[in-house]
């Protein structure tokens, strides 16, 4: 007599969820505007737990990625006394452009009998090698640089958006968002106009958003340079050839080593 034995054997099934990815600058939310559970939330770089599956499983989940706020601030101090003279609060989107600088405040220090130790804000304002050599005067260590580069062969903007920018001269530009506290620098256009006109008559920032929602995308994707927002900085009007990367970085340090090189202190 044979018996034979029925043997089960018991499988754990674990269900595997998507990992919705990290977006740095972003915060990312379900459908209903909750923000997502990061996988590791000591390291939110490894992603986010995707939100309640729909009741029909055939409908899409939408999940947002909405551009947090930056925060920074500049102090200015008197290395002597250590006393923080003035403190200047920044903030912006994410990947947004400041319009910020210090040649301001910096003056008027100077102006009250200051010396320059060290500036290490020397960003924007650099058109060519004069104020390659000043910001070096002053104790940077490299400079930051975006308006020239707009131009460039490989910068892969419409010819719409570059020649807005080679057409622009010294008064071609104005800033937008002073008062949400989110300055922005642009070149002039029908759209900016009717942003300027309603931020300073008092419209809600419901309806400035409304107004410039996906401005930039219009400029920088498709070219319209007239109801989109073509981000350029004053020196748009020393910008005036086309040339490669290559050449304009060569271009800048040779002029100001030239311009050193040619500088003469008189006491």
């Amino acid at each position: 007599m044979i018996q034979m034995t029925q043997r089960r054997r018991l499988i754990q099934i674990h269900q595997v969820y998507p990992v919705i990815p990290y977006g740095p600058g972003f915060t990312s939310q379900g459908p209903d505007g909750t923000p997502l559970q990061p996988v590791d939330p000591k390291n939110p770089s490894k992603g986010y737990l995707p939100p309640a599956v729909p009741g029909d499983p055939t409908t899409d989940t939408t999940i947002v990625y909405k551009v947090d706020r930056q925060h920074a601030k500049v102090n200015f101090i008197d290395q002597n006394t250590n006393q923080v003279l003035r403190v200047e609060q920044l903030s912006g989107d994410s990947y947004s452009k400041s319009s910020y600088t210090t040649a301001e405040q910096i003056a008027y220090y100077v102006a009250q009998g200051y010396v320059l130790v060290r500036d290490g804000y020397p960003a924007g304002g650099i058109g060519d090698g004069r104020g390659v050599a000043a910001a070096y005067a002053l104790g940077a260590q490299g400079i930051q640089a975006g308006t020239i580069f707009l131009t460039a062969d490989e910068t892969p903007v419409p010819d719409a958006f570059k020649q807005a920018v080679l057409d622009a001269d010294d008064t071609a530009t104005t800033v937008t968002g002073r008062r949400s506290g989110a300055p922005v620098r642009s070149i002039k256009n029908p759209m900016i106009a009717k942003y300027l006109e309603l931020e300073y008559s008092g419209a809600s920032r419901d309806a400035l958003e409304e107004l410039s929602l996906g401005s930039l995308s219009k400029a920088v994707f498709e070219g319209d340079v007239e109801n989109g927002s073509v981000m350029a900085g004053e020196i748009s009007g020393m910008v005036n050839s086309k040339r490669s990367v290559k050449d304009i970085i060569e271009g800048l340090f040779n002029e100001a080593e030239e311009v050193v090189n040619n500088l003469k202190i008189t006491y």
